[in-house]
């Protein structure tokens, strides 16, 4: 099912370039600058505020 939606939406970002180029470029030249964005922040972001749960097994 996520390669028809990938597929769909793939298709009409090609529909919107060639039918309202003005207004798609620059929403895609933002996420293309995010992606980078994206993958730093991951690799040198802080780390997540969510702690594991310590182990309270009983033997």
């Amino acid at each position: 099912m996520p390669a028809v939606y990938l597929a769909a939406m793939g298709l009409l970002m090609v529909d919107l370039l060639i039918k309202k180029p003005l207004y798609t470029w620059p929403g895609l030249i933002i996420v293309v600058i995010g992606i980078p964005v994206y993958f730093l922040w991951r690799r040198f972001g802080v780390a997540s505020a969510i702690e594991e749960a310590p182990d309270v097994t009983r033997s």
